[in-house]
């Protein structure tokens, strides 16, 4: 193909070039004119040396956006550089893309395949996306908020891709969405976007270091969510009440942030509770009483805290009959942990403060307290 000022546009060329701006497709028409946009370079490609049939102008605008994506993202040096663009095979073949029965793409999974660039924003023109997941590539940019159009989407996931920007409010439209992984993007910043508080149907949320703060409201929405994982960022508000609407949750990990205030109570409503990592925030004041209700508790972190009262009594830890490990080391918690607790006649792995004025006395005789000072 050739796209620049010399192209001879064919009559081919017109008419699909005639179909997508016909379509429901927002394009710029200075993107198609100009010679070195991938848009300009996937119509001529589209045009003159694609040889396959394209029976509806939905497969002819997805093959379009996918040669978008291939003229923005894909190098030279990247693995997929010879096996995308072959010109008589459908892309339902090339790596990294599945399609339903019809030939529409059902998935795009590219992992460590050398790409560069950013995301165009043409993707959010393929509606029949139900998974789009990004690992391990320089990719950079911002999320497209045209993603937010991908209303079959239920699995999305950008992992250490070197994203930057923020995370677009549109995503909060995507309402079968059940995943989320947007990991490992250190420039990615600003607040999770309160609209993603519409996103009922999610299950696991994975935002691990990145570099977002701000409040945590958003998360009263999840209501049917089982894993939270927000650790290594900037966190810096409370922890909201309305965490005690996530009733499904089986992990939390908000761990490694600078989240201050008190422990919610409503945190003793997550009954289905398994893990819960609140360690090295800024959290002070009590352990509440309602942690008594966790009986699903298998691992409770929160170790580096400024908690600040006296470590609960036995009530408290008699109904977590299935906890392994209790890290409130390095707190300001003081107390006595007596050979009868359920701590120590359960052997529950202790990490405890015992520097002096602040340190818990642990009598458990089965060396299950760790001190640390």
């Amino acid at each position: 193909y050739q796209a620049d000022t010399s192209y001879i546009q064919t009559e081919n060329f017109i008419q699909m070039r005639t179909t997508i701006e016909q379509s429901q497709i927002l394009i710029l028409q200075s993107d198609l004119n100009a010679s070195s946009t991938p848009q300009r370079k996937a119509l001529c490609w589209l045009a003159d040396v694609n040889t396959l049939t394209l029976t509806s102008n939905k497969a002819l605008i997805q093959r379009f956006v996918i040669a978008i994506m291939y003229f923005a993202m894909v190098p030279e040096t990247s693995k997929i550089y010879s096996s995308w663009l072959e010109r008589d095979t459908s892309e339902c073949q090339w790596d990294g893309l599945t399609c339903h029965s019809d030939g529409l793409l059902k998935k795009i999974e590219l992992r460590s395949v050398g790409l560069e660039g950013s995301m165009p924003c043409e993707i959010g023109h393929l509606l029949s996306l139900e998974s789009l997941i990004f690992k391990y590539d320089d990719i950079g940019g911002v999320i497209p908020h045209e993603i937010g159009n991908l209303s079959n989407l239920i699995h999305l996931e950008f992992l250490d891709i070197g994203l930057t920007g923020n995370i677009p409010a549109s995503l909060g439209n995507l309402s079968k969405l059940e995943t989320m992984t947007i990991r490992l993007n250190r420039k990615l910043s600003g607040t999770i976007p309160i609209e993603l508080n519409q996103l009922e149907s999610m299950v696991n949320i994975d935002m691990r270091a990145n570099d977002l703060h701000g409040p945590l409201e958003v998360m009263g929405g999840w209501t049917n969510l089982k894993a939270l994982s927000l650790t290594q960022n900037w966190f810096n508000e409370t922890i909201p009440a309305n965490v005690g609407n996530m009733k499904s949750l089986v992990e939390i990990d908000i761990g490694s942030n600078v989240i201050g205030g008190t422990l919610p109570s409503e945190l003793g409503l997550l009954t289905n509770l398994e893990i819960l990592n609140l360690e090295r925030n800024d959290l002070h004041g009590p352990i509440p009483d309602t942690f008594k209700n966790l009986s699903k508790l298998i691992v409770l972190a929160l170790g580096t805290n400024q908690l600040d009262s006296s470590i609960p009594g036995p009530d408290v830890f008699e109904g977590m009959e299935r906890l392994e490990l209790l890290d409130v080391a390095q707190n300001r918690l003081t107390g006595t942990i007596s050979i009868d607790n359920p701590l120590c006649t359960r052997g529950v792995n202790l990490l405890l403060d015992c520097t002096l004025g602040r340190e818990i006395d642990c009598k458990c005789e089965n060396h299950n307290c760790v001190c640390l000072y």
